[in-house]
């Protein structure tokens, strides 16, 4: 469902088999809700309490919310400050199958405001979603309310937009927007689709300060014609003037007391094309001056002059004004803004620095808004705890340990108890009882089942608990684990290519030879040290790679990187000599601008003839003030070569100019350079396993565990990461599983 709706008043309670004494501080019983969810503002940037402030909430199966125990339309969905009063909501988009957004009054939001959303239950509470904004707002349009010619304002003026007849062919009304859906406009290349509201009681003007918010994504700027994006004004008279200054691409506005057109300066900064920006204009009508910001800061202030208007913006009395969105109606022009609008509002107040960044970022930050489960860990039935005596001294932060879940690593542990197929009930916090990111790697309940999982301070002392055997865990978001530097992470336990980063970040490596993935040359789906790896160089096939490039995707390439590190296990097959015939190749990054290319690093093992033959050769061109430096770290002689017919871990960092490479946790050489990575020309490739796609250079064997990250990994970081996984049963150490009794199970039916 992409349609957006908003929510309506509710039937009467429904009746629940337990009955519950309200809380003393709400004279709501929310008990009767079946589901609770705690949520927490933590990504609140500013200093200042934000009073009833609108924040975006989300919701979707992969952070948590189970909407079997929701109604179908949300309409049983309600709110509760930390008192547990009601507190308004609107539903923007609910999609039971994706991500719902919702729009919560929050009455006194910082970093530390929790809120509560309740379901499973048509509850007492009415819902009034115009509520939502009351605090200073005169219009605010989500826009992209598919087939619909009217667009509606949620407050409660419902000053709506209309798509005058003339105008559905040029304006696009269910175009793709920065939250849910948006209004594009100059369709087709016409320039002269608008959106219009009518506005008898001058609403949308008339006031002393005021503030304009918009997501705007310009494709074009025009060369001769200003692209309007909003417009208050008529023939002679005008109110506030919004548009995309021609040839430069900024955004300029002009303010009006008297009807008069008065233009002010403008800002230097172009819109970016193609992107998404969020545009705050925040007027002080007793100066007339105005800042205008994109996304959240970067503030451009408009000085008053002595043509400065000051005071009201202009309303007249007799024959009110329309708004036009996406185009102007000054009968002058017919040009409307060359791209797509989403989310604008326009308040009578001027908003402060904190609102407005506030405002950017809880619909840019997926994490602005996020559930906290921390009280939910008493509905689990089982529970064990991991400790880490083998870590190493000190403390890492964000730390993806592996965690090796069976019968036989862990007593008293039955995958019977397991309430969810694959380990979906499996949840893990730290001794505070806050939720980890946690990711299951594999899951085999016939063996040993291995999980990720991001520990916030790693050390010697460290526990965390894990808690399973429960239907209704809330879900978690795997890709949490990978946040801590990593631009990539391949696990390769995929039967087939393409094979998926782990990180989210959508850089799954292809197969370039051949074709079928699972032909000759690439192999997947082979035993690996962690689930299943990929073999490459077969015995009838030397040719295999696996590649991501940078023109079809945003791949974390290493070119132009200023610190970089790689991470990859091995296993070389015994059917490759130690004095090896070919050129061997781990990993390779080149670049090119379609008539010139360079190579950027490479990681390899050399063919027999050269005196480091089967060693660890790490090859990266780094740049200083006057040219490319290319550098090898070649092993000293005394460093060994690395072993046959069993795992390695090879790994090479980038930092501050200076190259390493380490093989099985021994540093095995150090070269310093000046500059960063050579950047990429235009676009880059980066392969896996040969130096090219058809070329003779491919691995003669497996590789798995192959991680790409933007920060140069300590030596005690390697370490820790090599022991938790060749060395795990030393690493973890794990309790004894036993009932979960930290508190009373209570079931709903």
């Amino acid at each position: 469902m992409n349609g957006k709706t908003t929510s309506a008043i509710l039937a009467p309670l429904c009746v629940l088999a337990l009955v519950a004494i309200a809380r003393a501080d709400s004279s709501v019983d929310w008990s009767q809700y079946a589901r609770s969810y705690k949520i927490v503002f933590s990504g609140y940037a500013g200093r200042e309490t934000l009073t009833n402030f609108p924040a975006l909430v989300r919701l979707s199966a992969s952070r948590g919310f189970d909407y079997a125990e929701c109604a179908s339309d949300g309409d049983d969905l309600r709110f509760s400050d930390a008192a547990g009063n009601p507190i308004p909501h609107e539903i923007d988009t609910w999609d039971p199958d994706g991500e719902s957004l919702v729009w919560v009054k929050v009455p006194s939001l910082t970093a530390t405001t929790a809120i509560t959303a309740h379901c499973g239950c048509e509850g007492p509470v009415e819902v009034v979603s115009s509520d939502v904004w009351a605090n200073g707002y005169v219009g605010v349009w989500h826009l992209g309310k598919t087939n619909s010619l009217t667009q509606v304002d949620s407050t409660s003026n419902h000053i709506d937009f209309a798509c005058e007849n003339f105008d559905t062919g040029r304006v696009d009304l269910s175009a793709c927007g920065f939250i849910g859906g948006a209004v594009g406009f100059n369709k087709s290349g016409d320039m002269k689709g608008a959106l219009t509201a009518q506005d008898p009681s001058n609403r949308l003007s008339g006031f002393m300060d005021a503030t304009f918010e918009m997501w705007l994504r310009p494709t074009n700027v025009y060369a001769s014609a200003n692209g309007a994006i909003l417009s208050k004004r008529d023939n002679s008279k005008a109110s506030y003037f919004l548009y995309q200054e021609k040839a430069t691409g900024a955004a300029r506005m002009l303010f009006s007391t008297t009807g008069a057109t008065v233009y002010h300066g403008t800002a230097t900064t172009a819109i970016p094309l193609n992107n998404w920006t969020h545009l705050a204009v925040v007027r002080t009508g007793a100066t007339g001056g105005y800042v205008q910001y994109y996304n959240g800061g970067n503030p451009w202030t408009h000085n008053p002059g002595a043509n400065t208007p000051v005071g009201a913006l202009y309303a007249d009395p007799e024959s009110p004004i329309n708004l036009v969105l996406g185009n102007d109606k000054n009968r002058s022009s017919s040009t409307a803004f060359p791209g797509v609008i989403d989310e604008l509002r326009i308040s009578s107040v001027a908003r402060s620095v904190d609102w407005v960044k506030a405002t950017h970022d809880c619909m840019a930050d997926a994490d602005f808004a996020t559930f906290d489960f921390g009280n939910d860990w008493d509905k689990y039935a089982r529970k064990f705890t991991v400790r880490f005596p083998g870590a190493p001294q000190g403390t890492l932060e964000n730390f993806p340990v592996l965690v090796k879940v069976s019968p036989e690593t862990i007593q008293g542990f039955s995958y019977a108890d397991c309430r969810k197929d694959d380990g979906g009930d499996l949840r893990f916090s730290d001794e505070n009882g806050n939720l980890l990111a946690s990711e299951v790697d594999t899951w085999d309940t016939n063996g040993t089942s291995l999980v990720w999982v991001s520990v916030p301070s790693l050390s010697t002392s460290t526990s965390i608990k894990a808690y399973y055997g429960w239907d209704k865990a809330p879900a978690v978001d795997p890709a949490g684990v990978w946040t801590n530097g990593f631009a990539g992470v391949w696990h390769m336990n995929e039967s087939a290519a393409p094979i998926r980063d782990a990180t989210g970040g959508g850089a799954s490596l292809s197969p370039s030879h051949p074709t079928d993935a699972n032909g000759t040359g690439v192999e997947p789906g082979r035993s690996g040290i962690v689930g299943a790896a990929v073999e490459f160089g077969t015995r009838t096939d030397n040719k295999g790679a696996l590649r991501l490039d940078s023109a079809t995707s945003s791949p974390p390439m290493l070119a132009g990187a200023s610190a970089f590190t790689v991470e990859l296990w091995t296993w070389q097959n015994d059917h490759e000599p130690d004095a090896p015939t070919r050129k061997a190749t781990l990993l390779k990054e080149t670049t090119s601008n379609g008539s010139a290319s360079a190579n950027v690093i490479e990681f390899y093992e050399p063919k027999s003839g050269n005196s480091s033959d089967g060693k660890q050769v790490l090859y990266y061109c780094a740049t200083n003030a006057t040219a490319l430096s290319d550098r090898y770290l070649v092993p000293d002689d005394d460093k060994p070569r690395p072993p046959r017919a069993e795992w390695n871990y090879r790994v090479a960092t980038f930092d501050s100019g200076a190259g390493k490479s380490f093989l099985n946790c021994q540093t095995v050489k150090t070269h310093a350079a000046s500059g960063s990575i050579r950047p990429s020309l235009g676009a880059s490739t980066l392969y896996v396993g040969n130096s090219a796609a058809t070329t003779a250079q491919s691995y003669p064997g497996l590789i798995d565990e192959l991680r790409i990250s933007s920060v140069a990994r300590s030596d005690t970081w390697l370490q820790a990461t090599g022991d938790t996984i060749r060395d795990n049963a030393a690493f973890t150490s794990y309790s004894k599983a036993t009932e979960n009794r930290l508190g009373t199970v209570v079931i709903f039916r």
